[in-house]
């Protein structure tokens, strides 16, 4: 995940647009935490892949796993320990979605994350 995010933050350097470093980490660290978690639970071999690039008034994130499960929007209770990643995506980024790998198995969750006045 480390790599990940150092990844997006380069691609906003490289872009002019640093501010929106933490906002675009924090939506990349969760829905690659989902993509492993429900994918095949291991980091070292999880078949998740990660591209970043910035376009002129957003950072557009892809993350492809090889679980055909789609991302699920939970209600986590108040003393629950995980279950609130795609919330945080959903309030962080611009907007975000999936769709299945053709051919599959997995899928493609995406999520773009604006800058500058776009933001």
């Amino acid at each position: 995940m480390a790599e990940a995010r150092r990844h997006v933050a380069e691609c906003l350097i490289s872009a002019g647009h640093p501010e929106a470093i933490d906002a675009a980490a924090l939506v990349t660290s969760e829905v690659v935490t989902n993509a492993i978690r429900h994918g095949t639970g291991d980091l070292l071999h999880s078949g998740v892949t990660v591209a970043v690039w910035c376009q002129a008034t957003q950072v557009h994130i892809d993350v492809l796993d090889t679980s055909d499960s789609a991302p699920c929007l939970r209600q986590a209770s108040d003393t629950a320990q995980c279950g609130r990643g795609l919330l945080l995506v959903e309030a962080v980024a611009t907007r975000w979605g999936y769709d299945h790998a053709d051919p599959g198995p997995g899928k493609r969750v995406w999520a773009e994350v604006a800058y500058g006045e776009a933001a």
